[in-house]
């Protein structure tokens, strides 16, 4: 619902030196928060319960994102070295210091906090946001082994009803807990537990991808068709 005012606010940086300031400031200071609240608070969730405090930081950093995107920074390193190597080079090696960096900041944690009911450690996580920011804006390049991967029709399809994903998937959620409570398989076997897992993700995905063709993809037709067409140069 801020969307708009998150774009006008973030609309007014102008420099990509202001944008890569703004991002690292607000990614940082938003897992300076996380912890120094949960500090106190100790929430039984760990990083998720502070949802809204991560998703206003880390969807502001998208928007600015965008802008770099649109300013196309990065774009002159290719006079130096051959763009489509190096964007390639640099989203390769940015997604594995990002998921390997994860991994071993959750390993550390848990093992220093085997039963720490506030899941602190999730939220040492947060420290490497701006890590990822870089490594989802080298994607944008379209460049290496991991771009190809993304760029499936697979993916494409998946990355469409992402968003719907979402915004439903914890509906969904509630509405499965109560259903077909997780609880109730835990002294299971294992396959029982497997089975149940795929369930879940199988009716939050149907969900997604229902909504997205019946609601969100007419919705945005509609919208664009009421826009003001942009008159067409002449002899087009």
């Amino acid at each position: 619902m801020l969307f708009p005012l998150v774009i006008a606010a973030t609309l007014r940086v102008r420099s990509s030196a202001a944008t890569i300031a703004s991002i690292f400031f607000l990614l940082w200071g938003m897992a300076a928060v996380c912890l120094l609240l949960d500090s106190s608070w100790q929430a039984p969730y760990g990083a998720g319960s502070y949802g809204l405090l991560r998703i206003a930081g880390e969807f502001t950093a998208g928007c600015l994102l965008y802008n770099l995107y649109v300013a196309r920074w990065g774009q002159q390193w290719g006079q130096r070295w051959e763009q489509k190597r190096q964007w390639g080079l640099l989203t390769n090696i940015a997604w594995i210091v990002a998921v390997i960096g994860s991994a071993l900041l959750v390993a550390h944690g848990v093992g220093n906090n085997p039963t720490d009911e506030s899941k602190t450690f999730q939220l040492y996580v947060l420290w490497l946001t701006p890590l990822y920011a870089f490594a989802i804006y080298a994607l944008s390049w379209q460049r290496g082994t991991l771009a190809k991967l993304f760029s499936s029709r697979l993916l494409i399809a998946g990355g469409k009803g992402s968003y719907t994903l979402y915004l439903t998937h914890f509906i969904v959620l509630i509405v499965l807990r109560r259903v077909v409570p997780a609880e109730s398989v835990v002294a299971g076997n294992m396959a029982v537990r497997v089975l149940l897992l795929i369930g879940y993700i199988a009716a939050m995905g149907l969900v997604a991808m229902i909504t997205y063709w019946l609601i969100e993809e007419p919705g945005r037709r509609m919208m664009k068709s009421c826009l003001p067409k942009k008159p067409q140069a002449d002899g087009v």
